[in-house]
């Protein structure tokens, strides 16, 4: 796939449109997306993993929820 940017002038030459494959469309709204909310992999991975219960999970999520009150 092709990542080249592909632009219509206007009859002065001035660079009036562009066309973008939508491999790199897609990579520029990742990037825009984590970048608005000032997220990197780093900071995600950070969050990221998984916890071994031994009680119900429904249970524990509720009683977390409820030191909340």
């Amino acid at each position: 796939m092709s990542e080249n940017i592909e632009y219509i002038v206007d009859d002065k030459g001035n660079k009036v449109k562009a066309i973008i494959s939508l491999g790199l469309l897609s990579k520029m709204t990742r990037k825009k997306n984590l970048k608005s909310k000032g997220l990197t992999k780093d900071k995600i991975k950070k969050y990221s993993g998984s916890i071994k219960l031994i009680a119900d999970p429904v249970k524990y999520q509720r009683s977390l929820r409820n030191e909340w009150e």
